[in-house]
């Protein structure tokens, strides 16, 4: 995806297209005018909280329909499963009196059966979708307090080198990055370390970074595919080594599915917060630098460096 911005009213937006000229008829969302884009490479959090604000909204609504649905969902599963059950025991009653007339029954209850199957399809079908509308709502965090937060992110990640000594900040799995901070007081300042969280924010502490001119560490984890990069994808990082930001995503989709790079989980399918990361830098510039680690072994250090 590129980013461009209209001339008209400022507003900031991603596409496919690679180029201004093919937007040409694409009018802004925003103020509706054509011709208007411009590449845009300033910093996009504030763009992404924004957006953030507006998704919110929208998820809410969602959610409280899908409330009314799954409630209107489970007093259906619950009157069938009743229904069912009192078929269920009529027939057994009658089948010790009447064999004819609990034969003729079995067609009602076979009805019954198949009425209670469809109302837990639908239940199972709403709960679902109710579900990843508040894992969605609970990505964007509190918003006061993210809105709050995203600045200070952002001035933790500029002023690393005073903090921490270097310039250098570290991405990876939260977790095994976290673990990795605590082995000195001054990792702690190398890496997000602030009480709320959204994607809006992250996007904030990384440019915080790019500011900074810092480089970025990713940390791997080979005890944990979840943590780690396949060394496919690694050797393609290696050539070409400043890999195009554009073809990023779709990297990490066709080849880091189940990854540090890609996220696939329980039914989801999306880039890794550290495949968001790393967008945004390759997006400012930056470029891949490979090393031999002592722990992890040859190629398994790398750097993400800022242009020159």
């Amino acid at each position: 995806m590129h980013t461009f911005q209209c001339r008209s009213c400022a507003f900031v937006g991603q596409f496919g297209a690679s180029y201004v000229y093919e937007l040409a008829g694409k009018p802004c969302p925003k103020c509706k005018k054509f011709g208007e884009w411009q590449d845009y490479k300033d910093e996009m959090a504030p763009t992404i909280l924004a957006r953030e604000d507006e998704k919110l909204e929208r998820l809410r609504i969602d959610q409280q329909q899908l409330v009314v649905r799954r409630d209107k969902c489970q007093l259906e599963f619950t009157a069938a499963a009743e229904a069912r059950q009192a078929l269920e025991s009529r027939y057994e009653r009658l089948v010790k009196v009447d064999a004819v007339q609990a034969a003729k029954l079995m067609n009602d209850l076979f009805k019954a059966t198949m009425r209670l199957v469809t109302a837990g399809n639908d239940l199972e079908d709403a709960s679902a979708q109710l579900k990843d509308v508040d894992e969605e709502i609970d990505n964007l965090g509190n918003r006061s307090a993210v809105k709050k937060d995203a600045p200070v992110a952002y001035a933790n990640a500029r002023n690393v080198q005073q903090t921490s000594g270097k310039n250098k900040l570290y991405i990876g799995s939260r977790q095994y990055v976290s673990l990795h901070a605590r082995k000195s007081p001054k990792k702690k300042f190398r890496i997000l370390d602030v009480p709320n969280w959204s994607p809006g924010l992250n996007v904030s502490w990384v440019e915080g970074g790019i500011r900074a001119k810092a480089q970025f560490k990713i940390k791997l984890n080979q005890g944990d595919q979840y943590a780690d990069i396949p060394p496919k994808v690694l050797q393609l990082f290696q050539d070409p080594a400043n890999y195009n930001a554009d073809d990023f995503f779709k990297l990490c989709k066709a080849q880091g599915k189940g990854s540090l790079l890609w996220y696939d989980k329980d039914g989801a399918e999306r880039p890794t917060w550290t495949a968001l990361e790393i967008w945004c830098l390759l997006r400012a510039g930056y470029t891949f630098r490979f090393a031999d680690s002592k722990t992890d072994g040859a190629g398994r250090k790398i750097v993400l460096m800022p242009p020159l």
